[in-house]
């Protein structure tokens, strides 16, 4: 009793048929019909059909994402990152460029006074952040009229005088030859007040 097989039994039957066989003359017996049921059985099933899932709006997509505790979570950190950013971004009173500027009580302002300085000298020491802003001022000519502790960097003798806030020259120095060790020539006379 010969069957038609499917195409994909053919390597089974034949796989079974050359196990039954002692020597090479011997001739296959034929396959029950109970093996080859539940060979048919076992491969020619039809796999079955993927269930649907239920479509889901963005709506109810939202809402489930939103319930989780770890949006929770995000979202307090995000307010609490929204509420004390500002804050630490903000300057503190009394810092500068170079951190924490040191304020004396007894100490007042001490202003720098270039005498006939060249612009482009005004320019870079004010742009160079060594000095505080509105700290250093131009004139022409010596003028007796300023009060309080300075500093006058006189182009026209190539001196830096310092002069304390009782209007009395505590240190004068030359001009340093560098236009580039100017600003560190005038901090250094500045701490000498």
């Amino acid at each position: 009793m010969k069957r038609e097989l499917p195409e994909n039994l053919h390597s089974t039957c034949d796989l079974l048929a050359g196990s039954l066989q002692m020597r090479s003359s011997d001739q296959a017996s034929q396959m029950p019909g109970e093996l080859f049921d539940d060979l048919a059985l076992r491969f020619n099933r039809v796999p079955a059909k993927a269930a649907s899932a239920p479509s889901v709006s963005w709506f109810e997509k939202l809402q489930s994402f939103i319930a989780r505790p770890a949006f929770g979570v995000a979202a307090f950190a995000m307010i609490i990152l929204a509420l004390t950013l500002p804050s630490m971004m903000s300057p503190t009173q009394g810092s500068g460029f170079r951190g924490a500027n040191p304020i004396s009580p007894t100490s007042e302002a001490v202003h720098i006074v270039l005498i006939h300085a060249p612009s482009e000298i005004l320019r870079d020491l004010e742009n160079s952040g060594d000095f505080e802003k509105g700290a250093i001022s131009a004139v022409e000519r010596v003028d007796d009229t300023l009060q309080g502790a300075r500093v006058m960097v006189n182009f026209e003798t190539s001196e830096i005088t310092v002069v304390n806030g009782n209007g009395e020259t505590t240190f004068t120095t030359s001009l340093p030859e560098d236009p580039n060790g100017l600003s560190s020539a005038i901090a250094s006379a500045v701490s000498r007040l």
